[in-house]
């Protein structure tokens, strides 16, 4: 459950950056915020299939 939570903070943290970033640099920054996405959903699936 902490590393969910800690997860779940990265994509937190990830999506402020994304939204207050210059245009030219939220295409990075959503790239960023995606693959914490990916890296939560992937911790979730871990813990699921235990």
């Amino acid at each position: 459950m902490i590393e969910t939570s800690t997860s779940i903070c990265e994509v937190i943290a990830k999506l402020r950056i994304a939204r207050e970033a210059p245009y030219y640099g939220r295409e990075y920054a959503f790239g960023e915020l995606w693959n914490a996405l990916d890296r939560l959903d992937d911790r979730e699936a871990d813990d699921e299939s235990r």
